[in-house]
């Protein structure tokens, strides 16, 4: 697309004399056209210019467009500017997709943090988890290919009420295997592994099993009972990750963040700055059973747009879980962060709101985005089913990764956009055909590698009919698109603009290979033509690079063969 605008932007001053404001400038957009245009490339620059260009100002812009070698047609239409290209060009940006630099520097070297599946450590990593996992991983993905300093974190929630339930729950479950009796927490965890950890722990004597029945004991035993099952639950979720195909950078605490008083250095700049008072909450917000004249500590989050003033502690002197919260993203300031990105669930809207306005109360030049997705549903033989962590019935990503391959997974969850609610079909994901969108890309791919694989010549680019062939034009034209395509996945945080732009990639391909199956003119190796056979290899390896990037960036896996 750069060499097209800057063979615009030459035209344009060829024809200098036709513009009313010299000193006028315009940026010079260039699209694929639709179906129904007969061009390779459009371009809306007109519409921007018209005002600015004397009549009779298509002839010579025309004119200037066609001296240059590359553009073979020149259409205005409806205000467009329609371009066909010369098989010159198509062989220029075969050499550039296939040798040269292809993706665009965006970040310049920002140092980035992204945060995703900062799930409770209450569990193990279950698969409606895995869409939060898997797009904050590919998200982190793209940002590494186009330049940013990208650090993949994981909040891990090992000092909230969250952990005290755990505990008290498998504590429950101890001295239920130990004859004695027991009282189960309210909302306490149920699942079977609650029981697994009881039994590990007392197979283990973790704690003074000869003491269980001194009360005195017990708040001792169920700390020591919380910190067990939060490092059990992480090993555990840091494999999962680990055969979803993620690796995490950074494991940060909330309990570490609480000790070096995070919350109260961010409270503190935020109070110097204006931001943090202390105030009465409004009455139809105020704390059930509590006097609507109470002072509380609030962050003016309706400085912002919020609809009321947040509290930062409660009446009891503890904090609100926002306060700790803010102290962690304090802490990635301080770490030098320059660029925030957490991944969180859609049921997380308005809480990402009011963190977005205290980072913003406590460094406004932090570029900071919440990508918001939704939850993923699942259907086996037509019907919805429903899991629940704390009800015992969700199914472990390690047991379904078992059933549904992980490049299928991967590509699934990122295929439709992360606030579309997604329902995952199990059959669909099973069946390893062309219908199944991962095994249409893939076998692309591995087509692709063994046409390479079974030539004796070597790829080269030389002057070959391919490059004026309308076919293999139309692969080429798309395979362009790529930095338009990366740059938005980068810029919007979406990688299902990548997963859609794979696809695409695949169709064409297949397409050019069914073509060639009824046409040998079209095919990629032609018989006692070597010139001509090298090139096509040559256009192959362009193909293949570009593929290549965008599993990468999906995580997927790009195999040279596929039976």
């Amino acid at each position: 697309m750069e060499i097209i605008q800057k063979i615009l932007a030459a035209a344009l001053e060829k024809i200098h004399e036709f513009f009313i404001d010299p000193n006028f400038e315009t940026e010079i957009k260039i699209t694929l056209p639709n179906g129904k245009i007969n061009c390779h490339y459009c371009s809306n620059l007109l519409f921007s210019l018209r005002k600015n260009l004397r009549e009779n100002f298509e002839e010579p812009l025309k004119k200037a467009l066609l001296e240059n070698e590359l553009i073979s047609e020149v259409e205005f239409v409806n205000g467009y500017l329609n371009l066909k290209m010369s098989g010159k060009f198509f062989a220029q940006l075969t050499n550039e997709l296939a040798i040269g630099g292809i993706l665009p520097d965006i970040g310049h070297g920002m140092k980035t943090n992204v945060e995703y599946c900062s799930i409770n450590p209450t569990g193990f990593l279950h698969i409606g988890h895995a869409r939060n996992a898997i797009l904050g991983d590919s998200i982190a993905r793209i940002l590494k290919k186009v330049n940013f300093d990208v650090t993949k974190e994981y909040y891990v929630n090992d000092a909230g009420n969250q952990v005290k339930i755990l505990a008290e729950s498998i504590f429950s479950r101890i001295l239920e295997a130990r004859g004695l009796e027991s009282t189960f927490p309210e909302g306490g965890y149920i699942g079977p592994e609650m029981m697994e950890i009881a039994q590990k722990i007392i197979a283990e004597n973790f704690i003074d099993l000869d003491k269980l029945e001194n009360s005195d004991f017990h708040a001792e035993f169920k700390k020591k009972i919380g910190d067990y099952a939060v490092k059990y639950f992480m090993d555990n979720i840091k494999q999962d990750l680990s055969d979803l195909n993620i690796v995490i950078d950074v494991y940060s605490s909330e309990k570490m963040i609480t000790i070096e008083g995070y919350a109260e250095k961010a409270i503190d700049i935020m109070r110097a700055k204006g931001y943090v008072y202390e105030g009465v909450r409004d009455n139809k917000k105020a704390e059930k059973g509590k006097t609507s004249d109470e002072k509380l500590l609030l962050l003016k989050t309706t400085l912002f747009g919020d609809d009321e003033d947040r509290p930062l502690k409660k009446s009891d002197g503890n904090w609100t879980y926002l306060a700790p919260d803010i102290g962690y993203h304090m802490n990635k300031i301080e770490r030098g962060f320059e660029y925030l990105i957490c991944v969180l669930g859609a049921d997380h809207d308005s809480y990402a709101r009011r963190i977005k306005i205290a980072v913003k109360a406590l460094d406004e030049n932090i570029r900071h985005q919440i990508p918001l997705c939704q939850m993923v549903s699942f259907e086996s033989e037509g019907k919805n089913v429903k899991f629940s962590k704390r009800l015992g019935n969700s199914i472990r990503t390690k047991d379904f990764i078992q059933e549904v391959d992980v490049d299928v997974l991967r590509f699934m969850m990122l295929a439709k956009t992360a606030l579309t609610p997604f329902s995952f079909d199990y059959e669909s994901a099973t069946t390893m055909s062309m219908k199944n969108p991962v095994f249409y890309i893939q076998y692309a791919h591995a087509r692709a590698c063994s046409i390479l694989r079974n030539s004796q010549i070597p790829p080269k680019l030389t002057e070959a009919e391919i490059f004026k062939t309308a076919n293999f034009q139309e692969v080429l034209v798309i395979l362009s698109n790529f930095q338009n395509v990366v740059t938005e996945a980068a810029n919007q945080l979406t990688p299902h603009t990548i997963a859609n732009y794979a696809h695409k990639v695949a169709e064409s391909f297949h397409r050019l290979w069914q073509v060639g199956k009824m046409d040998f003119t079209q095919r990629f190796i032609i018989d006692e033509n070597e010139k001509e056979t090298a090139a096509r290899l040559f256009f192959i390896q362009a193909y293949l690079r570009i593929l290549r990037e965008c599993l990468e960036m999906l995580g997927v896996k790009a195999p040279e063969s596929m039976q």
